[in-house]
C-alpha cells in the first residue's frame, strides 16, 4: 500500500531544466540501464514488460536500435523507411511504431553481450546528437513509456 501522501503540483510552475542538465541527468540514466543489462540473468531477458508486446530482451533492442538512430540521421531514415510496411501489420498510422517494431526484429537474434556492446557503442554517440531539444509528441507519452519499462526491465 502505498503511503505517500497525495500533493497535488501544479507542473507548469517547476521550472524547465536546461540542456546541460538534461544530458547529465541522461548520461547516469544510461550508464545505469548499461550496468543493468550486464547484471541480467538468462531468466530476466525474457520478462514481460508493461508493453503487452515486448519481454525485457525485445524492450532492450528497441532502446538499442533507437540509440543507432539517435546517433546517425542516416540510421534514422533507413529505420523509418524500413519501417513503414510494418505498421500495416499492425493497421498503426503511426509510422514510430513500424520503426520501433523494426529495431526489435533487427536486433531480436543478437546475444546479451552483443546488445550491452551495441547500446555502450551508440549511446554516447545518440546523446551527442541530441543537442537540438525535441518537442514532446502530445499523441503518445513515448518518453514515459519508455523510462517506465526501463525502470521496471
Amino acid at each position: 500500500m502505498n503511503q505517500t501522501p497525495a500533493v497535488t503540483v501544479n507542473v507548469a510552475q517547476i521550472p524547465r531544466i536546461e540542456h546541460d542538465e538534461a544530458m547529465r541527468i541522461a548520461a547516469v540514466e544510461n550508464r545505469k540501464f548499461s550496468d543493468l543489462m550486464r547484471a541480467l540473468s538468462t531468466e530476466q531477458w525474457s520478462i514481460q514488460t508493461e508493453c503487452t508486446r515486448w519481454d525485457v530482451r525485445a524492450m532492450t533492442a528497441h532502446v538499442v536500435g533507437s540509440a543507432a538512430s539517435q546517433a546517425s540521421p542516416r540510421e534514422f531514415i533507413r529505420q523509418k523507411r524500413g519501417g513503414k510496411p510494418i505498421c500495416k501489420e499492425f493497421d498503426s498510422p503511426f509510422w514510430w511504431d513500424g520503426m520501433n517494431e523494426l529495431q526489435v526484429r533487427e536486433r531480436a537474434a543478437l546475444t546479451t553481450p552483443t546488445t550491452t556492446a551495441a547500446f555502450s557503442s551508440s549511446e554516447p554517440l545518440a546523446a551527442a546528437s541530441s543537442s537540438i531539444p525535441f518537442p514532446s509528441n502530445p499523441q503518445k507519452g513515448a518518453h514515459h513509456d519508455h523510462h517506465t519499462d526501463r525502470r521496471n526491465c
